[in-house]
């Protein structure tokens, strides 16, 4: 794992309790602290940051919060995009419905929201719902979760700041 890690050039400082849980890490390049999943290491993310600055997701700049719904699949999904990317439109296009969406000023806002609702409808010690098999072609297996915890992720995203 610290060798996946590496390769996107982070150094692990905290542990790995399971795989959609952030994962405490300082980035080589930036030296900036970040927190990626197990579950993202995987699928070839690496600092956010950086990314930012290779035109990736800008933490800095305003971005949505949406939760959506897949019926047949009995899933839920949380996630963040730019306010003018076109991920919700892939995400609809795949019969994914949209219950939700909030707006950040900041993105790393949205990005916090989102890891907070991920603790809660993971706590049950499944750390995704899908696998990535399930999901169609796209990424986001590590931000999904049984239908049945909605509730509690409507509940963290209108909450009032």
């Amino acid at each position: 794992m610290k060798r996946s890690f590496s390769q996107r050039g982070l150094e692990m400082l905290g542990d790995y309790v399971r795989s959609g849980d952030g994962i405490l890490s300082r980035c080589n390049s930036c030296h900036q602290i970040v927190s990626p999943s197990w579950n993202s290491i995987r699928e070839g993310s690496g600092c956010w940051y950086c990314a930012e600055r290779n035109g990736a997701f800008k933490m800095s700049e305003p971005a949505f919060l949406y939760l959506i719904t897949h019926p047949q699949l009995q899933a839920g999904k949380i996630g963040v995009c730019g306010l003018h990317s076109p991920r919700l439109h892939r995400w609809t296009n795949h019969g994914w419905v949209l219950l939700a969406r909030r707006r950040f000023d900041a993105g790393r806002e949205a990005v916090a929201l989102e890891q907070e609702v991920l603790r809660v409808v993971h706590s049950g010690g499944r750390s995704c719902y899908l696998n990535q098999e399930d999901m169609g072609g796209l990424s986001g297996a590590s931000e999904t979760f049984s239908i049945d915890e909605i509730p509690n992720a409507q509940r963290i995203l209108y909450r009032k700041p």
